[in-house]
């Protein structure tokens, strides 16, 4: 993606791919100058995933790799600073026909890289979104989607938006839903009308109300509020699905797994909520709100 996104004209990071080496990942990152993100090639989720601030940060970075089943092969890019976003793009005919822009809220000093809420719509002026539409054009058309889904990762920096990674897909972590219920569009209807070459009439696919505000919220251990720990109870779910403006409440991983865990990769993510409203402001009262009246009773994990 980055050598595409290079010779295609895109914004990009510094960035070197390399074997885990520490005299050869010290030069490259002396290079490329600090701080800088490493991770793994071949994982998600943020498995593998380190901020690094400086050469002995690096050398932690890369103890803990090598003491791992993780590929040995990682990607060292420099940091972007600035707010992260995501974007949905429903393209069709090469031209986008839905998009929705919305914000990644994360610990400012935990848990790097691990969402906590999505929110929709972005705060951010006319200006900013003009130039994350343009640049999604500009993936668009640099990888000739001409019928699919668009999910762009996006930093925006004082260089203007520079992309950390895309997928050509129905998005996960419960992006798939805060697209749904921004737009009304039914996503995996039309991923599967897609795959088998069908026309696709958009107005077909409006299965839900749309809303002009969304938010996930996800619930963790530290640094969410949850306490660690083997889930033996649970009370207030069914409660919450009667708040006006929740529309979903449910387990993220397996809920048979009944595990709490501090907040690390995303897999982490122990429950959900998704409200819906009319402002920003409204659909994260709910939420927070929701998130009180559920408790979950822990036992000490062994």
């Amino acid at each position: 993606m980055r050598e595409f996104f290079k010779e295609k004209g895109i914004p990009n990071p510094k960035y070197a791919q390399i074997n885990i080496n520490l005299n050869n990942v010290l030069l490259i990152a002396e290079a490329i100058g600090f701080p800088q993100v490493i991770k793994p090639i071949k994982q998600g989720g943020q498995r593998g995933l380190f901020k690094v601030r400086n050469k002995e940060e690096l050398k932690e970075a890369l103890d803990q790799l090598k003491s791992t089943d993780l590929d040995q092969e990682i990607i060292i890019e420099e940091f972007l600073e600035g707010e992260e976003i995501n974007v949905v793009g429903l393209v069709i005919e090469g031209r986008t026909k839905a998009l929705t822009i919305s914000e990644r809220i994360k610990d400012q000093y935990k848990s790097f890289g691990v969402v906590q809420r999505h929110l929709y719509p972005a705060n951010y002026s006319e200006e900013t979104i003009k130039a994350v539409e343009k640049l999604v054009e500009d993936i668009i058309n640099a990888i000739e989607l001409k019928n699919g889904l668009l999910f762009p990762q996006i930093i925006i920096t004082e260089k203007g938006p520079m992309v950390i990674e895309i997928g050509a897909r129905v998005p996960g972590g419960i992006m798939k839903e805060l697209f749904e219920y921004a737009t009304g569009y039914d996503l995996l209807d039309i991923q599967i009308d897609f795959a088998l070459g069908e026309k696709i009439e958009l107005e077909k696919y409006k299965k839900y109300p749309s809303f002009p505000a969304v938010t996930v919220k996800f619930l963790s251990a530290d640094p969410g509020s949850l306490t660690s720990g083997i889930v033996i109870e649970h009370y207030g779910i069914e409660e919450v699905l009667k708040i006006p403006g929740i529309v979903k409440a449910d387990f993220f991983q397996d809920p048979r797994q009944k595990i709490i865990k501090p907040l690390k990769t995303g897999a982490d993510r122990f429950f959900y909520l998704v409200a819906v409203g009319q402002s920003r402001e409204e659909v994260i009262e709910k939420s927070d709100r929701a998130e009180k009246q559920i408790n979950f009773t822990v036992t000490p994990p062994t």
